[in-house]
């Protein structure tokens, strides 16, 4: 099963999509980090949207609206009235978003071509962590836990080749274990304080044999069916290394995620959501050998954000980081209040930042 392709964008669309997120008050919440550190840049591209289409652009006020409520059919609005103004001054603009934004709107159909050689090595046992967290406010993280789940069980990797494990903090345990069930290992942690999915990614690979290859995969992210053999192989080829399979984060619309949740990948359909570009979360691969050594997560870290760009900054010194130019599909949830300063992230963790708040 193909994988969205990477960064498959045209200049129009990259500009449709700055304006959309400009527009839009709950893009913000996909990431308030990446919102705020993109937040000028998109003002400059709505600001010369609105140069180049004139008088042709609708009422603001009722354009934040309809992007808030659809921003799909905002960004086709935007698409049709960029179209027809192709220039050089539209190409830099265009290419100064692609190379600086951290969000955007972006739609992407998904490929109906095999990418993945059955034949690939994988010549060590793989373990799959997700660390879990729902609540009954958050009923939507249960239903991406059982897409994921199913999506794991029907790989094209040999079964027998991979275990899950799921480390899930609540008061109760609520993952179901019944044989036949997706989850060969739970692990229950009776914590009902903030998130801490720092420490459920160590109790989950602390459990993983020695010469074993980590997958510490969030609980939201879906994975295509070749995902275990296709990156299994690549840390197999590379062991020396922190895997990240992807290079932007495509966090999909409500409506797109339960569809795909429900459905699973359809190739030749539409999907709209944000572009997170160059993220270091949702998912990395790691021989269990390089997590020991770089010191595992820091579970300082709790609630949200942190411990994945923590994590990945001592992990490059001892395995360093290769990207592969894939995009990491993120079904939609409810979401946490979230901090928008780095800062303040690494201030509450007991760490300094020094570097730039993006």
């Amino acid at each position: 099963m193909p994988v969205f392709p990477a960064r498959d964008i045209d200049s129009v669309s990259w500009v449709a999509g700055a304006v959309v997120t400009h527009l839009d008050d709950t893009s913000r919440t996909v990431s308030a980090t990446c919102w705020s550190s993109s937040r000028q840049l998109n003002e400059i591209a709505f600001a010369f949207f609105a140069s180049v289409v004139g008088g042709r652009l609708e009422d603001v006020d009722h354009l934040r609206e309809r992007a808030t409520s659809s921003p799909a059919h905002v960004f086709d609005y935007c698409r049709r009235l960029i179209s027809p103004h192709m220039s050089p001054n539209l190409e830099r603009m265009a290419s100064m978003i692609e190379a600086e934004t951290r969000l955007v709107f972006h739609r992407s159909p998904l490929p109906n071509d095999p990418k993945t050689d059955p034949t690939l090595l994988v010549d060590r046992p793989v373990e799959v962590v997700i660390p879990y967290r729902s609540t009954p406010d958050n009923p939507l993280r249960a239903r991406n836990l059982g897409a994921v789940l199913s999506a794991l069980e029907h790989q094209t990797a040999e079964r027998s080749s991979y275990q899950i494990t799921v480390v899930e903090e609540s008061d109760v345990p609520t993952v179901s274990t019944r044989p036949g069930t997706a989850v060969d290992n739970y692990i229950h942690v009776e914590y009902t304080g903030p998130f801490n999915r720092a420490l459920a990614m160590n109790r989950g690979a602390e459990q993983a044999a020695d010469d074993s290859i980590l997958c510490l995969l969030d609980g939201d992210i879906l994975p295509d069916r070749d995902f275990i053999l296709r990156n299994a192989a690549r840390v197999s080829q590379a062991p020396g290394r922190l895997h990240l399979p992807y290079s932007d984060m495509f966090c999909l619309l409500p409506g797109d995620a339960a569809a795909m949740a429900s459905n699973g990948y359809h190739p030749g359909r539409d999907y709209n959501g944000y572009l997170i570009t160059h993220p270091v979360g949702g998912c990395v691969w790691i021989t269990r050998e390089a997590f020991k050594s770089a010191g595992g997560f820091d579970e300082n870290f709790k609630g949200w954000g942190g411990e994945d760009r923590d994590f990945a900054d001592r992990a490059d010194k001892v395995a360093p980081i290769l990207r592969h130019p894939e995009l990491l599909t993120h079904l939609y949830h409810e979401r946490p209040a979230m901090p928008s300063s780095r800062k303040e992230i690494m201030a509450a963790a007991g760490k300094t930042f020094e570097g730039e708040d993006q």
